[in-house]
C-alpha cells in the first residue's frame, strides 16, 4: 500500500470515528425530587398497568420538570416511592435522526428499570431558565427561555440538543 492510500485510510477511519461519536449514545446519573406519583390504570385485580412519575432535576439550574409514563413492571416498583423524596435516575441519550437533536430518557428510577415505548405521548419534559423581567427599573414579572442555557447544559449535559 502506498503512503498516500495509507494516509487516505487513516482519514476515513478518523472521519467516520468523529461522526459515530458525535452521535453515539450516552449515560448520564442526577438526582431527582419526585413531585408525583399517579396510578393512572390499574388491571381488573388493581393492580397498576400504567403510572406516571412527576420529579424535578435536583442539581440542575433552572426549572426542570419531567413527567415520565411506564407499564407495569415500573408501575409496581415505583408505587414504593413518596412525593418530596430524593432518587437517583440513570438517564440515557442518544441521536434522533427523525427529530435531528438528541433526546434523552430516563431508564432507571432508584431501583425501578423504565422500558421505553416508542409510542409513549404522555412523557414529557419542561425546559425552563426563568429570571425576573423589569421595565423601567421595576419587577413586572418572570421572563423564560425554553430553550437550555450554557449553564444548565453544562451542569446536566443529557439536555442539549445538538
Amino acid at each position: 500500500m502506498t503512503p498516500a492510500k495509507i494516509a487516505s485510510f487513516i482519514l476515513l477511519t478518523i472521519s467516520i470515528g468523529a461522526c459515530k461519536g458525535r452521535h453515539g449514545a450516552k449515560h448520564y446519573e442526577a438526582e431527582v425530587i419526585l413531585d408525583r406519583v399517579t396510578v393512572v390504570t390499574k388491571d381488573d385485580k388493581g393492580r397498576p398497568r400504567a403510572t406516571d412519575v412527576e420529579f424535578t432535576y435536583a442539581s440542575c439550574p433552572g426549572d426542570e420538570e419531567e413527567s415520565i409514563r411506564s407499564g407495569p413492571d415500573f408501575s409496581s416498583c415505583v408505587m414504593r416511592y413518596v412525593p418530596g423524596t430524593r432518587v437517583k435516575v440513570k438517564i440515557d441519550r442518544a441521536w434522533d435522526s427523525e427529530k435531528d437533536h438528541y433526546v434523552w430518557h430516563v431508564v432507571q428510577l432508584g431501583d425501578c428499570t423504565r422500558r421505553i415505548d416508542p409510542k409513549d405521548d404522555a412523557s414529557f419534559a419542561v425546559i425552563r431558565d426563568c429570571a425576573p423581567y423589569e421595565v423601567s427599573g421595576v419587577e413586572v414579572g418572570v421572563e423564560c427561555r425554553l430553550a437550555p442555557s450554557k449553564e444548565l447544559v453544562a451542569a446536566c449535559p443529557w439536555f442539549a440538543r445538538h
